[in-house]
């Protein structure tokens, strides 16, 4: 495992807590953006003449991707 900034820093049990909860919640999102990106159609409301209705549209790519450096 390679050392990082935070090997030289000593944290409390509540800060190393608040950073494993925030790390986890960040590599939840992370796949939750790749599974939702790999999903080819979108669907959105569109209102005609006073009624609403469901299409499927083709997703556009994303902006950006979302990762996690694997190094």
């Amino acid at each position: 495992m390679r050392e990082t900034y935070f090997d030289h820093i000593d944290f409390s049990n509540e800060q190393l807590r608040i950073m494993l909860d925030a790390k986890q919640a960040y590599e939840t999102w992370v796949e939750a953006e790749r599974e939702l990106a790999a999903i080819p159609y979108n669907f959105q409301w569109k209102s005609i003449g006073g009624n609403n209705y469901l299409y499927q549209t083709p997703r556009k790519a994303p902006s950006f991707r979302a990762g996690m450096d694997s190094s």
